[in-house]
């Protein structure tokens, strides 16, 4: 299997992810979150690129079916219902309802990657399931892809990219990585003790942190608490049942 890491969404281009299986990774906190909604009953999750988007999203699915979710620089996005807090998306507000996504990174990843053969949405939250479903229902190569944070390379993706990584190597899966890869699964193997440690003054993570976001970190760092694994088909994200 070759798996090669992409650094950030700006750097996706349609030859390093056509006719692959595309792993994105937001982890704090669009993937988070996505994996949340997932998990809490949501009917399915509308990345979409921008705000106007969102909106023709949601009429098109039905206004009253939708709750509209996402931010821009961490901020939630005026006359939405909701942010990018995964904690927002409870059972209570999601089930049985489509939630419609704009965010500052992670749907930009996803909208950049839409020349893969496959996409997935990866986090801590459910990292082993999505690796083992890179080695089960094994396609070809797979492109990783980091979203970054605001065009720029980030710390929390790049190592949730390297515990994928860790995970396929333990269940002996023969890897092929990229100069990224190799890095990425060194960090992750080296400080898979102390992920927060690691990342504490990261830009991002410490960023979240001044503005209040204490609990969505905690939540976001969380190690497969679910085994979701979401999967982009017809414009829409859903849980993959196969």
């Amino acid at each position: 299997m070759r798996i090669d890491v992409i650094a950030t969404a700006g750097e996706v281009q349609d030859s390093l992810v056509q006719g692959r299986l595309t792993i994105v990774i937001d982890v704090l906190r669009a993937t988070s979150t996505i994996v949340t909604a997932l998990l809490n009953g949501c009917k399915g999750v509308a990345p979409v690129y921008d705000i106007e988007k969102a909106w023709e999203k949601a009429n098109q699915l039905g206004t009253e079916l939708c709750l509209m979710g996402g931010e821009r620089n961490a901020v939630m996005i005026e006359g939405f219902q909701h942010g990018n807090s995964p904690l927002e998306y409870t059972r209570e507000r999601v089930d049985n309802k489509y939630v419609i996504l704009t965010t500052t990174n992670g749907t930009k990843a996803i909208h950049h990657s839409k020349e893969a053969s496959h996409i997935v949405a990866a986090s801590f939250l459910n990292g082993q399931a999505v690796a083992e479903y890179a080695h089960k229902k094994y396609f070809g190569d797979v492109a990783v892809v980091c979203a970054g944070t605001e065009g720029k390379f980030s710390l929390d993706d790049f190592l949730c990219a390297g515990k994928l990584i860790h995970t396929l190597i333990n269940n002996s899966v023969d890897v092929t990585l990229n100069d990224l890869g190799i890095a990425a699964e060194n960090l992750y193997k080296n400080n898979r003790g102390n992920l927060h440690d690691v990342l504490k003054k990261s830009f991002h993570y410490a960023r979240l942190y001044s503005l209040g976001f204490q609990k969505d970190v905690e939540y976001c760092m969380q190690e497969d608490i679910c085994s979701i694994v979401p999967v982009y088909t017809d414009e829409l994200i859903v849980v993959n049942n196969e």
